[in-house]
């Protein structure tokens, strides 16, 4: 059941106050193509509808009132005029909704921080650290920490009555024994290599030597 109320047909038991804003209204909507119950959205200084969102189709338009379906407003090229008008304006939201959307990924993307590049530098020396790693124990420079560990047990032998015994293949060398090399001196037993084999830090780095198992 709707009411007229200066001219606009006005669905009855929906007022809300004594401005039409809010109020539901029927008017024509050009997307549906039929005159549908509206909300006001806006209204003119008369106190009436000027702008109304379709209950259907959510479409909001200008308030044009109800008009014969059946034969359409046309213009010289035949073409619905308040029809052409309501594309026009939803065409308009649509491109503000994806500017919106747009701008938003932009600043997304702008807050991302690229990935620093590696300089050649930082590469060539983990390169090189890498290869290191990867060098058989024979072929490693003394560390540091090796060069120290060699002076302090070099420093507490001359200390101690302790002979070096000479390295040859066909003698037993165990953890704590004290050799000497005649290409790499003098050198300290650190630990079993395994496979008949221990380590001996000497004064250019540790070496893996062959040893014979202990009788």
């Amino acid at each position: 059941m709707s009411f007229s109320s200066q001219g606009n047909s006005f669905l009855a038991g929906n007022k809300k106050s004594n401005t039409v804003v809010g109020r539901d209204v029927v008017c024509y909507c050009g997307r549906c193509k039929l005159n549908l119950g509206h909300t006001v959205v806006t209204a003119t200084s008369k106190a009436q509808p000027d702008r109304v969102l379709c209950n259907t189709c959510k479409s909001e338009h200008t308030f044009r009132g109800t008009k014969s379906v059946s034969e359409p407003k046309n213009n010289a090229k035949g073409v619905d005029v308040m029809a052409e008008r309501d594309e026009e304006v939803d065409l308009d939201l649509d491109s503000g909704g994806k500017a919106l959307l747009g701008e938003a990924a932009t600043k997304k993307r702008s807050k991302a921080k690229p990935k620093a590049k590696k300089t050649k530098d930082e590469s060539e020396s983990k390169s090189s650290a890498k290869g290191a790693l990867s060098l058989p124990l024979s072929m490693l420079s003394a560390s540091s920490e090796d060069k120290q560990l060699f002076s302090d047990k070099r420093a507490a032998l001359k200390a101690s009555k302790v002979t070096p015994k000479d390295y040859n293949i066909k003698t037993h060398f165990g953890v704590g024994d004290v050799v000497n090399h005649k290409t790499f001196g003098l050198g300290f037993v650190m630990a079993d290599g395994g496979l008949n084999k221990v380590e001996i830090l000497f004064e250019v780095g540790r070496k893996l030597l062959i040893t014979v198992p202990k009788a």
